[in-house]
């Protein structure tokens, strides 16, 4: 399956103990269908890997463009978050985001299960995790 759009976010992070619920809940009610409203969000996909800790959560957001960050939009919902956002958030810990364009348009992603790796500068642990 090929990439949506030639930009995407990824998220990595983790959840407070007791917020597992209210996580699964708020995002796939709310969260997931409020972003893919925003237009040039064009698909998201998120994966859970309760045995890894740090960053069980990692959430995949395919873009039209990466201008979608800039966009009205976009803006409006990140500016103002809803109640039940305020409520979630502090939940999520060790927060990761990286936005990027893709190298071109062929790049394959999609199905039930992957694996992501990310590095911070300076560092010399690569972090990473499968999810499904």
């Amino acid at each position: 399956m090929s990439l949506h759009g030639t930009a995407f976010i990824v998220i990595w992070h983790d959840l407070t103990p007791g917020f597992e619920e209210q996580f699964e809940r708020w995002h796939t009610e709310e969260h997931m269908p409020e972003r893919l409203g925003v237009p040039g969000f064009l698909r998201g996909s998120r994966y859970m890997n309760w045995k890894q800790s740090p960053h069980v959560c990692f959430t995949f957001y395919e873009l039209a463009h990466i201008e979608t960050f800039r966009s009205p939009g976009y803006l409006a919902r990140l500016n103002a978050p809803t109640e039940w956002s305020g409520r979630v958030m502090p939940g999520m810990t060790t927060r990761s985001r990286s936005a990027s364009t893709s190298p071109n348009d062929s790049a394959s992603v999609g199905g039930c299960s992957g694996s992501a790796a990310r590095m911070s500068p300076g560092s010399t642990r690569l972090a990473t995790g499968y999810f499904s």
